[in-house]
């Protein structure tokens, strides 16, 4: 009467979309990669990151705006570059994070999730350096092969503003994709190619 009570499902560690279980990686459509390169989405880029630093809405350096993946002995998850050169996955999200690690490090040692402000990003970066890791990458798609494509010398973030910026362009840049993918899908749903969507 009570098996019920003994069954155990493992809980994922976050909500995630099964379809990105079923095709985790898709290449984006023609006509979507070149409005990405367009200048409107240049434009649209460029005034979402004015206003994420606009004094009314920039986030103090003392907000926790990345997270990081550390394991139970308080190593960082290092990925690899060309040759010995590594590079650390920051995260904008716990979740995007927690996509990370349920795509690609689940089988591994259990993680955990660091977050930070701007002003321990930097102090962490500096530690990095000092252990021969001078790359980053911000949101590294764990569906994605090329690492090196999206990763930012750690030389580049000299002050705490300076990481906060680096959120800001990365955040601007995803709001402006979001915008262009959803009016995409809409697009793609109203001509009945639902599939496409």
């Amino acid at each position: 009467m009570f098996n019920w009570l003994t069954r155990f499902k493992r809980a994922e560690p976050a909500p995630h979309y099964s379809a990105l279980k079923a095709n985790p990686s898709r290449s984006l459509p023609t006509e979507l990669e070149q409005q990405e390169k367009s200048e409107s989405f240049t434009a649209r880029r460029d005034s979402l990151q004015k206003d994420l630093l606009d004094e009314d809405q920039r986030p103090s350096i003392k907000a926790a705006l990345f997270t990081m993946l550390v394991d139970s002995g308080g190593n960082f998850v290092a990925v690899a570059l060309s040759g010995d050169e590594r590079c650390i996955p920051v995260f904008s999200t716990p979740f995007r994070a927690a996509d990370y690690y349920r795509a690609l490090l689940n089988r591994g040692p259990r993680l955990q999730y660091l977050c930070s402000n701007s002003i321990q990003l930097l102090q962490t970066v500096r530690a990095f350096e000092e252990n021969g890791i001078e790359w980053i990458t911000i949101d590294r798609c764990p569906r994605c092969s090329n690492v090196s494509i999206n990763a930012i010398g750690s030389t580049s973030i000299k002050a705490p503003d300076d990481a906060v910026v680096l959120w800001a362009i990365h955040k601007a840049t995803e709001l402006a994709r979001a915008e262009l993918y959803f009016a995409f899908a809409q697009e793609s749903a109203r001509a009945g190619n639902f599939q496409l969507a």
